[in-house]
């Protein structure tokens, strides 16, 4: 049997020699990317919420949260167009959640367009809360979702999923009710929890 290698995927808090690259691949994966000042400032105000994705020594991904007031905003999530579908979005966006402070809203805006994004966000917990006609300089629409870490929420989503009661869903089950927070919701098609850790390094 040939051996397959599975290539590791490494979170990290961003670097300054990551911003050039950062840069492209903000003008590969939007239409309106940010500026590279923009960038740099986000990088020097959020050491610990500007996290980057690195497979093979590459960076393939990134994402950042800004705490405003009252609440953590996702300013950007972005994955290289040939490493998507992997679990690199999934790996920052628990990763980022660990260095958020429990209790505090998690908002974002996303493209009313951006079908793909959109799922992803409800799989990770957030809903819909409005919508801002002709927020993006094309004058589309963006949507409005937040995530809140209310014991109710969590206990509302397990109650959803139709197998929450075997015993490899319960004892997640127990673990996040202990805690008091959902990193990630469990997707119903999901038939075991390991693309639910948590944590700076994960192989999916």
């Amino acid at each position: 049997m040939e051996e397959v290698t599975i290539p590791r995927l490494l979170i990290r808090p961003v670097l300054r020699i990551d911003l050039d690259t950062i840069s492209s691949l903000e003008k590969l994966c939007f239409k309106d990317p940010y500026p590279s000042y923009f960038i740099s400032q986000l990088a020097e105000a959020n050491p610990e919420t500007f996290l980057v994705a690195i497979i093979d020594d590459a960076l393939v991904g990134y994402a950042v949260v800004d705490r405003w007031s009252g609440h953590n905003h996702l300013i950007s999530i972005a994955v290289h167009p040939d490493r998507r579908g992997k679990g690199i979005g999934t790996g920052l966006m628990a990763a980022l959640q660990q260095e958020l402070e429990k209790g505090r809203p998690f908002r974002l805006e996303v493209r009313k367009s951006n079908l793909p994004a959109l799922e992803f966000y409800r799989r990770h917990g957030f809903h819909k809360t409005g919508v801002v006609e002709g927020y993006y300089s094309d004058g589309e629409d963006a949507i409005l979702m937040e995530k809140t870490r209310d014991l109710r929420q969590v206990t509302k989503v397990f109650r959803a999923q139709s197998d929450w009661t075997r015993p490899k869903y319960r004892n997640c089950i127990f673990e996040w009710l202990r805690d008091c927070v959902s990193s990630i919701t469990f997707s119903p098609e999901s038939q075991d929890c390991s693309d639910y850790q948590t944590g700076y390094q994960c192989s999916e």
